[in-house]
């Protein structure tokens, strides 16, 4: 082997060794510290859940032949499901979902917002974000909020019908 070959052999040999021992130790990360009253457990709308409470809201509005818009959010608020059936206008889609975040914002059906408004509280109008309109329920589980269903796209009491459907599609 030629000197120059065998320093280059012999140089790498080093340089893959001390690349191996020059890897940092994985980070150590501390034990939990304990922290008295900083936390609490609850109950969470799962996927599952979502899907089930809006399948079964579906189901009504398909079985009536309603348009309907169905969104299902969690309890912040966020989307978790939506489907909008056949005949259901472009403008169910927003109000669905305003239903939804309406009713786990209070933790109330749509309906107690609207009589609240009706009955002079239109102060309430000017927080954002408030769907002052039947059609929204907070799905509880073991006494706590976990998520609300919204529904938009029927007449009279058609989107609370779908809505309260919905809710009892939730599994126990």
């Amino acid at each position: 082997m030629k000197p120059s070959t065998l320093c280059l052999a012999l140089a790498a040999g080093a340089l893959a060794a001390g690349a191996a021992q020059a890897q940092p130790a994985p980070m150590q990360v501390p034990p939990a510290q304990q922290h008295a009253g900083a936390t609490f457990q609850k109950p969470a709308l799962s996927s599952k859940g979502a899907q089930a409470v809006l399948a079964a809201a579906v189901a009504e509005a398909t079985k009536r032949q309603w348009g309907m818009s169905i969104a299902v959010v969690d309890e912040s608020g966020r989307l978790l499901g939506f489907q909008r059936t056949d005949g259901a206008p472009m403008g169910t889609i927003d109000v669905a979902q305003g239903k939804a975040v309406t009713a786990i914002k209070f933790k109330m059906p749509t309906s107690f917002v609207q009589d609240m408004v009706s009955k002079g509280g239109a102060a309430m109008l000017t927080i954002g974000g408030i769907t002052a309109v039947t059609g929204g329920y907070p799905i509880v589980v073991d006494g706590q909020v976990v998520g609300a269903i919204g529904v938009s796209g029927g007449l009279g009491g058609e989107d609370d019908i779908t809505a309260k459907a919905g809710l009892a599609g939730l599994p126990k």
